[in-house]
C-alpha cells in the first residue's frame, strides 16, 4: 500500500462542559483536543500517541511519510522524526467583536490562558482535568504561573517581528 491517510477536525465542540453549548472564545479541553489519526506506509497501526501535536504538523508529517524533504522552514513538525514537545501554544482570535482575544501555554500539568484584558485563567491539569478551578495569581503555584506567562509574552513578541 502507498497511500497516506490523515483524518483529523479543525476544533472541538463544546457540549455542554462549561455549561457552554457552543464552540468559541475559550481554550477548554473539549475544545483544544482533536483527533489526528494518521495511517501510512511504515506507521504500526492500532497505537495511540498522547504528545502535544498541532495541525501545523500535518504538512512536514506528511511530506516527510511520501520521502519528501520540506523546502524550508515550518512551524510544525514531522510528528514520526521528532522529539516530543514540552508545550503547545493556543490562540483565538474571534470575528465577533465582543470576544477579547486569548493566548494559551499547555504543557503536559499546567495550562495558562491569558487574555487581552489582562485576566488570567491557570489550571493545574494533573489534578483538575476538568478546568474547574482557577488558580490564576494563587501563591501556591505562583512559580510556575509565571514561568508559563513569561513563555508566552515571548511567543508574543517573537510573532511581531
Amino acid at each position: 500500500q502507498e497511500t497516506i491517510v490523515v483524518y483529523t477536525s479543525d476544533h472541538g465542540d463544546a457540549l455542554g462542559e462549561h455549561g457552554l453549548p457552543f464552540k468559541g472564545p475559550f481554550l477548554y479541553e473539549p475544545l483544544i483536543r482533536i483527533p489526528l489519526v494518521i495511517a501510512a506506509p511504515g506507521v504500526r497501526g492500532g497505537t495511540s500517541r498522547e504528545e502535544f501535536a498541532t495541525s501545523a504538523d500535518i504538512a512536514p508529517t506528511v511530506a516527510s511519510l511520501a520521502g519528501l524533504k520540506w523546502p524550508g522552514e515550518i512551524d510544525g513538525i514531522d510528528l514520526f522524526n521528532h522529539h516530543e514537545r514540552d508545550a503547545v501554544l493556543l490562540e483565538y482570535y474571534g470575528k465577533q467583536h465582543w470576544v477579547e482575544p486569548i493566548r494559551a501555554i499547555r504543557t503536559k500539568r499546567w495550562k495558562l490562558c491569558s487574555y487581552r484584558t489582562g485576566e488570567r485563567e491557570f489550571y493545574d491539569l494533573e489534578r483538575d482535568p476538568d478546568e474547574a478551578h482557577n488558580i490564576a495569581g494563587s501563591a501556591a503555584t505562583k512559580q510556575h504561573e509565571e514561568k508559563l506567562m513569561a513563555r508566552l509574552q515571548k511567543w508574543g513578541q517573537d510573532e511581531r517581528r
